[in-house]
């Protein structure tokens, strides 16, 4: 039976560019060592520490993108299919805008761009602990996308997410409607909302789609000091925690999708769908 592994990373992102690149190398030299047909990074794991305008510098559109064609050599070099969590990206026809897209970019292991996704749900909300007064705006620098996309990948029908999608079990029924098996959610949630909602948030998507959960976390703090929760993980189709981490570096583990197609088969809650 062929199974397909998967490495999720944890990720602190450094102030540094260059200190990034080389810890995103390491991973991908580590994931390959141990047989890894894919590895997926969290969300903006090599801008996160970028204040806004250095990050704007970097949006740029796919095909002229700096950072991407430098994780295409990468993938390619080491043969394995990368999911960059998100980087900030325009179209070529936005460029003079002072907003960017938050992307997902997909490559194969030669080194292709696949799948491009643009953030939905941008995260747009004021702390709830009374102690901290923090004030989230994300859609003063990001353009929300509008295109649910999945993604035939070596390890299967990805659907892809960002971070505060999470929270909107609507787009995972459309990406189930369009094949997914598998979900990709690379986040930088905050130590407070983790807290609360991020595991139950992980296992509700599972169970409900009957589908893998893959969720590379940001962990550590940001250049503005706000902390980020970490916690990466790996689901399973009945909502069980396969691999968890505490600590930066990569989890892995073996997808059976022919047990997936089983029982979806077994328990056919996605028959009984009504309502989309």
């Amino acid at each position: 039976m062929i199974k397909n592994k998967v490495a999720v990373a944890q990720f602190s992102t450094d102030p540094s560019l260059k200190n990034n690149i080389n810890k995103v190398e390491e991973m991908l030299a580590k994931a390959v060592q141990q047989k890894s047909d894919m590895i997926l990074f969290p969300e903006e794991f090599l801008t996160f520490n970028m204040p806004p305008e250095e990050k704007k510098s970097y949006a740029t559109s796919i095909q002229k993108h700096t950072l991407i064609k430098m994780l295409c050599v990468l993938a390619e070099k080491y043969q394995i299919s990368v999911l960059a969590g998100s980087l900030p990206t325009k179209m070529d026809n936005m460029l003079e805008d002072n907003k960017f897209f938050n992307s997902s970019v997909l490559l194969n292991a030669q080194g292709q761009v696949r799948a491009v996704y643009h953030k939905i749900h941008l995260f747009d909300v004021k702390s709830t602990d009374n102690t901290n007064q923090s004030e989230y705006q994300e859609s003063k620098l990001t353009h929300a996308g509008s295109e649910v996309v999945v993604a035939k990948t070596i390890i299967g029908n990805l659907g892809l997410s960002i971070c505060y999608d999470l929270r909107f079990p609507e787009l995972y029924r459309k990406q189930i409607k369009q094949g997914a098996q598998l979900f990709a959610v690379p986040s930088a949630f905050t130590e407070e909302t983790g807290k609360a909602h991020w595991e139950v948030l992980l296992k509700a998507r599972a169970i409900e789609n009957l589908s893998y959960v893959l969720a590379p976390a940001q962990m550590g703090n940001r250049y503005d000091g706000r902390k980020t929760y970490g916690h990466a993980m790996i689901i399973s189709p009945w909502g069980e925690i396969m691999q968890h981490s505490e600590k930066e570096g990569l989890i892995y583990e073996e997808l059976d999708l022919v047990a997936q197609k089983n029982l979806r088969k077994q328990f056919p809650a996605l028959k009984h769908i009504k309502l989309i």
